[in-house]
C-alpha cells in the first residue's frame, strides 16, 4: 500500500474514535440529566461545561464519567494557555473546586476551548453565573 492509503486509514480510524468518544459523552450527559441535573446554559468546551442556574450547579461531562459540584464549591476559575514564541494555544478554564467540608482539600478540572475569544466569552459567562 502507498502511503495515501495509510493516510486515508488513519483518518478514517480518527474519525470512528472522535465519533465513539462523542457517543460515551453523550451516555453520560444522559445519565447526568436522568440524575436530575436541569441544563440551562451549554458553555462547550471540552470535556462539556454545562451549568444548572436554578440548581445553582456545575457540570463537566466527561466520555467515561461526570463531574457535578454546587456553585459553593467552586474556589477559584482562572484562564490558563500554553504558549511559545511563535504562538499561543490551548486556551482553558481551570476550575478549582473545594472538595469535603473539614479536609480543606481541592480538585481541579480544565475546559479546553477552540480559542481565546471562546474561552474567554465561556469564562465571563460561568463568573456572572456563580455571582447569581
Amino acid at each position: 500500500m502507498g502511503s495515501l492509503h495509510w493516510i486515508i486509514i488513519a483518518v478514517i480510524v480518527m474519525a470512528g474514535l472522535a465519533y465513539w468518544n462523542h457517543q460515551r459523552t453523550d451516555a453520560q450527559l444522559k445519565a447526568l440529566k436522568d440524575a436530575g441535573f436541569i441544563v440551562s446554559d451549554q458553555l462547550a468546551g471540552n470535556p462539556k461545561l454545562l451549568v444548572s442556574s436554578s440548581q445553582k450547579q456545575l457540570a463537566v461531562v466527561f466520555p467515561d464519567s461526570y463531574l457535578r459540584a454546587d456553585f459553593r464549591q467552586v474556589s477559584g476559575l482562572e484562564l490558563r494557555h500554553d504558549s511559545n514564541a511563535q504562538t499561543e494555544f490551548n486556551y482553558r478554564i481551570q476550575i478549582t473546586l473545594k472538595i469535603g467540608s473539614q479536609s480543606g482539600s481541592q480538585n481541579s478540572v480544565e475546559v479546553v476551548f477552540e480559542n481565546e475569544t471562546r474561552a474567554q466569552t465561556a469564562l465571563k459567562k460561568l463568573q456572572q453565573l456563580l455571582k447569581n
